[in-house]
């Protein structure tokens, strides 16, 4: 009755919860079968998969809460990045990353910090900095203790004890091309050349 009602008095393809003019009941949409509210009636379709069984790539395996994730999983086997950046060229498997990508063009940063006033393009670009306020250090060494603000800090720091370096051989290069370039410098006409 109640979906019947909704559908009799709203309007469009996207349906909102809201409260009736006719009637003044509110209403909001429902799953039948788990009760979880939803926005819109387009979310809640992409819900219904799921009570079935989560939608899964038929390539690896990997299943998804929603048909969407499982659509922007699917590029990276097939390689496809259709939204291409119309500024650099640069394609994306994602609407939303060439939104952000596009942001670095036009200058925008949207999400600033309310203890510092810094910006940022992205909303985890702003978690991670207001870290550095708050003190928190949520990322832990499993081996030596040792706390970090970002995941990527944790794992730079976890080579220590596993001995991988990854960029041994590319940063030697970059060190040895940095030196070269501050000794040229140092070499000129009326500079003293110091070695230690």
């Amino acid at each position: 009755k109640e979906k019947n009602h909704i559908t009799m008095t709203s309007v469009g393809k996207f349906l909102l919860p809201y409260n009736c003019n006719q009637c003044v009941k509110t209403f909001t949409i429902n799953c039948d079968q788990c009760g979880k509210t939803f926005t819109t009636m387009s979310v809640l379709k992409e819900h219904l998969p799921n009570m079935d069984g989560k939608p899964a790539c038929d390539h690896c395996g990997k299943s998804f809460s929603r048909m969407s994730g499982l659509k922007r999983h699917q590029h990276s086997h097939t390689g496809e990045r259709p939204y291409e950046c119309d500024q650099c060229g640069k394609a994306f498997t994602t609407a939303y990353d060439l939104k952000v990508h596009q942001r670095i063009h036009f200058g925008e940063r949207p999400y600033d910090c309310d203890q510092c006033g810094k910006t940022f393009t992205q909303m985890v670009g702003l978690k991670g900095h207001q870290q550095l306020h708050t003190g928190e250090r949520p990322y832990g060494c499993d081996q030596c203790g040792k706390t970090f603000t970002q995941m990527a800090g944790l794992k730079r720091h976890q080579r220590i004890h596993t001995g991988e370096r990854p960029y041994g051989s590319l940063l030697k290069l970059l060190n040895q091309t940095q030196h070269k370039q501050k000794k040229n410098k140092n070499t000129g006409p009326g500079n003293k050349v110091t070695e230690k």
